[in-house]
């Protein structure tokens, strides 16, 4: 059986000048039409063949609104996109050839490139620092960020700078990235959106050079992307550094395969998603979804694979976005080293 790390036509290798060069050339869907709510069966902006490098140029999570510090997350600024929670608008849907219910789709992240100036903002009354000594903070506030260009000339690897001197490096990944569902199991607009089949994740591992895979449930796949951050901790009181951005991806097609939810393949880890609350229960569910995908695909001892479990420094729980709301339930993973992988099958 084919492996669901090993795609039925994985994307050429690709490097930065060769990437250069593609994207001048390549289908793409323009910023001025990245203005999807949900990920919803409909016409495809975009059509590609599988391993077709193509560009989704996206816009911020709040499409614009905030362009300065007096700019503020509340309805004096934003107007219904607060008040009725139209948040990320997204690029999509992309209908990708092959691709069919019942298979997995596999989206190769060749690059994501920041605007120039990205925003922090809090929420009033909202959060973790409500009721603390620290409540003071929990009015809204606004911080832009600079994005500077890195050693590839662009803010792919860049660093972002604030207006006090302080700066860290950007590390850009696509927070709301999915598949047009089977039916809404946890929401289908692309604020609530936290299912399988994506959405609304905030997970900084999709991100360039990273493999991720997603159950079909509607023929062509119908991708949609939106919500690019240029760099993220936790979303602790408020929004991450949200950017507009050029996003390349490439598509592939495992047939007649799926994953239970969203997985992540790094050059050196394997990362299992889950999404549900407790929290104590997503962390649960994605080791045993992890132990499945290590036992079927892989061939791993389920006794080895609980032993790496138990005493593996390397098998590490990552929390991705602490910002919880009514409607959401954040996301977690459980990574896997593959060095490890490698070990137990010697």
């Amino acid at each position: 059986m084919q492996r669901l790390d090993q795609a039925a036509a994985e994307p050429q290798l690709i490097t930065s000048s060769r990437l250069e060069h593609i994207v001048s050339d390549v289908k793409r869907i323009s910023r001025e039409d990245a203005t999807s709510y949900e990920y919803a069966v409909k016409e495809p902006q975009l059509r590609v063949a599988q391993g077709e490098p193509f560009v989704m140029e996206t816009r911020d999570a709040l499409n614009g609104r905030i362009r300065k510090t007096t700019d503020l997350l509340n309805e004096e600024t934003l107007g219904h996109i607060f008040t009725d929670g139209f948040s990320n608008p997204s690029a999509g849907p992309v209908f990708v050839e092959g691709a069919e219910p019942g298979d997995t789709l596999v989206v190769d992240i060749l690059d994501i490139v920041p605007g120039p100036v990205g925003f922090v903002a809090t929420q009033g009354g909202v959060g973790a620092l409500v009721g603390s000594k620290y409540a003071g903070l929990a009015e809204p506030y606004t911080e832009l960020v600079e994005h500077r260009p890195g050693p590839s000339g662009t803010t792919s690897d860049g660093t972002a700078h604030l207006t006090n001197g302080t700066s860290w490096p950007l590390e850009p990944h696509i927070g709301a990235l999915g598949l047009a569902p089977r039916r809404p199991e946890q929401g289908f607009d692309t604020f609530t959106m936290q299912s399988r089949f994506g959405g609304n994740l905030d997970v900084v591992d999709i991100k360039k050079g990273h493999r991720i895979f997603y159950p079909v449930a509607h023929e062509g796949a119908l991708l949609y992307v939106g919500d690019v951050q240029a760099s993220q901790a936790t979303e602790f009181a408020g929004s991450a550094d949200e950017t507009e951005a050029d996003v390349t991806l490439a598509c592939s097609v495992i047939k007649g395969k799926q994953p239970p939810f969203v997985r992540i393949e790094t050059p050196t880890h394997l990362i299992q998603l889950a999404s549900q609350r407790p929290w104590e229960d997503a962390v649960r569910q994605a080791h045993l979804w992890l132990l499945d995908w290590l036992v079927e695909d892989y061939g791993v001892d389920p006794k080895d694979a609980v032993t790496h479990f138990n005493g593996n420094g390397g098998v590490q729980v990552r929390v991705y976005c602490t910002y919880l709301s009514e409607k959401t339930k954040g996301a977690v993973g459980v990574q896997f080293p593959k060095a490890s992988l490698n070990s137990s099958q010697q």
